[in-house]
């Protein structure tokens, strides 16, 4: 486990706690006669975890001082408690030397791509770009106002293998553009745009580059298929503690499989979680499982008046009794409210039902009851999408350990009545 320790000023020390030993330990050494280590790193992006051959190697921005001749500033590098090398001198960048506009962004897992933004002309805008270290040379090779300027990147940005990053950048006014680059071409794949004046959320590349991961308007910490384009929120409103993130650094890196992330939370006045989200989910010990969603009608007809019923399966490993509550939520396109939609295009009470009431036809059996959903008409969903189309229904239940699972369905909405679709568990949520 990895973390800085800001202990005076821009001065800094990297440390490393050995999981196995409970050893707390200096990432990087400091110089001869030195205290601190690191000055004047980017305080967005503190360092870079990297292999070379076996050995962990730390990237990060860095000021060494004045050595009688010339400052030494740019990119370091050093291997797990060592002392630290220059691997780029900021001389080499068109434009003034100023450590202020040159942005570190982190590096590939083998070290093959070290990327960082810089702002070669300050008075003179678009003049900043992402850059690679080898060259070193812009990627793409096009400057813009702002590029990558989010608060907070501590996510892992570059695939892998070096052969992707993700980019965002933003002329002199919204909205910020997201795209996906080739770093051998420079080829940009769009992703997606916001107005949200805090730009992109956490934003994260899976280690294999399928993924990208963000948060924005519209969008909660949102898994975006980049071959297919297929999207799906992967927090939820009805999982409570995601709305008490707040900072990047309480979201994890994708692990190395595609499948896992971590996430701290602390709700007002509960106690602080960290929570282990599965996003292919095969293992329900700990957490409730949902095994089927039906629905009452094989289409929802649009009119405002006409009801369907849903129905979920939910069981626990430790028994019926530990499950918390069972909540409903609807879906557009993979998220629970695009910032384009403006009224919800269905009504419907939130709470599923295992008591007898509301449409439930046997209490305690785990079966799981909401018979109010209907449309509403007037939302702008109609205005936008042809009938028949597939709105998204999402039940999320949670046991009395906060442990939580997400299940999402499709529900078609048509003119006339007419075959309901099966489950799918997309996400596991443990403590």
């Amino acid at each position: 486990m990895f973390f800085k320790n800001p202990t005076y000023g821009n001065s800094f020390n990297f440390y490393y706690f050995d999981l196995g030993t409970k050893a707390c330990s200096l990432a990087v050494l400091p110089q001869s006669g030195e205290t601190y280590a690191i000055w004047n790193p980017d305080f967005r992006k503190p360092f870079s975890l990297t292999t070379i051959g076996s050995q962990v190697a730390l990237f990060f921005k860095h000021d060494d001082g004045y050595d009688g001749e010339r400052n030494n500033r740019g990119i370091y590098t050093a291997l797990l408690g060592e002392q630290f090398t220059k691997f780029m001198d900021i001389d080499l960048l068109p434009g003034a030397q100023n450590m202020n506009l040159l942005r570190f962004l982190g590096s590939a897992a083998q070290a093959n791509q070290i990327l960082f933004t810089w702002n070669q002309d300050y008075y003179n805008p678009p003049a900043t770009a992402m850059w690679k270290t080898t060259g070193p040379t812009r990627v793409p090779n096009e400057a813009h106002n702002y590029v990558w300027d989010d608060q907070d990147l501590y996510g892992q940005l570059v695939s892998a293998d070096g052969t992707k990053a993700l980019y965002a950048y933003m002329g002199s006014s919204w909205p910020k553009q997201l795209y996906l680059v080739d770093l051998a071409s420079g080829a940009k794949t769009f992703i997606n745009e916001t107005g949200d004046i805090n730009g992109y959320f956490a934003p994260a590349l899976s280690p294999s580059g399928n993924y990208a991961f963000f948060s924005t308007i519209g969008h909660k910490y949102t898994r975006h298929n980049l071959a297919t384009g297929e999207q799906r929120d992967t927090w939820a409103y009805w999982f409570a503690e995601s709305s008490w993130v707040g900072s990047d650094f309480r979201v994890s890196d994708i692990t190395a499989d595609d499948r896992y992330y971590f996430m701290a939370s602390k709700p007002d006045g509960d106690i602080a979680r960290i929570h282990r989200v599965d996003m292919v989910p095969t293992n329900f010990s700990q957490t409730p499982n949902i095994s089927a969603i039906n629905f009452s009608a094989p289409r929802l007809v649009n009119d405002g008046t006409t009801r369907i019923t849903v129905t979920a399966a939910v069981s626990d490993a430790q028994g019926l009794g530990t499950i918390d509550r069972v909540r409903l939520q609807y879906l557009v396109d993979g998220l629970e409210k695009p910032a384009w939609l403006v009224g919800d295009p269905v009504y419907y009470d939130f709470v599923m039902y295992d008591d007898g009431t509301h449409g439930d036809l046997e209490a305690g059996d785990g079966i799981y009851t909401n018979n109010t959903i209907r449309t509403n008409p007037t939302s702008n969903f109609y205005e936008k999408y042809p009938l028949p189309r597939n709105i998204g229904i999402r039940i999320v239940a949670r046991d009395l350990d906060r442990n939580y699972v997400l299940a999402d369905t499709l529900l078609t909405v048509a003119k006339t009545a007419g075959v309901p679709t099966a489950a799918n568990s997309i996400l596991l949520l443990l403590d």
